[in-house]
């Protein structure tokens, strides 16, 4: 069976998580007196492992156990995410390790934005329009990701603000657009 169908009929449980986690903790293969896990599970953040501010209990436990605090001290591969963003991978990871009490990395994390590091090569010198979260917070991201000529809506009403008369500037934003 695997880890989606297994998703699929636990939905609306309240322990779905922990539950899944255990099918995937059974579901080891034992081949040359080596454990092989057929498994990895991911996450969705939002309403799966955390509640608004409220971490959701199930979750801490569910995850330690795929972090080696299982009967058999062993690993199983995990990622989680979100379609949220406006940070970064490490400064989520971070962010969850401390709510979850587990170790969680950046490599594990998924973001909304997560997607756009692999084009960052093919645009890096591209003006490209980074839209979302306040400020210039995204397209300090995608700098980060390899960007180097970032413009964001804000900056693009400094430039000319005719194109949206909805929205006045203030003196603040109108200092941080580029």
């Amino acid at each position: 069976m695997s880890v989606l169908r297994v998703a699929a009929g636990l939905r609306g449980r309240a322990n779905t998580v922990s539950q899944l986690a255990q099918h995937c903790q059974l579901r080891q293969l034992q081949t040359q007196s080596r454990w092989h896990f057929d498994a990895a599970v991911v996450f969705d953040i939002d309403g799966v492992l955390v509640r608004g501010q409220q971490t959701i209990n199930e979750a801490r436990g569910a995850l330690q156990m795929l972090n080696g605090a299982n009967r058999l001290g062993r690993r199983i591969p995990f990622a989680l995410l979100t379609n949220g963003g406006g940070v970064s991978e490490a400064t989520k990871a971070q962010q969850l390790s401390m709510r979850l009490d587990t170790e969680i990395t950046a490599q594990q994390v998924i973001l909304a934005h997560s997607p756009m590091q692999s084009l960052a090569s093919k645009y890096a010198d591209s003006h490209v329009l980074i839209v979302g979260g306040p400020g210039r917070q995204c397209a300090d991201i995608a700098r980060t990701y390899g960007f180097n000529n970032t413009s964001t809506p804000d900056d693009v009403l400094a430039w000319r603000a005719e194109v949206w008369p909805f929205r006045q500037l203030t003196p603040a934003d109108r200092a941080a657009s580029h």
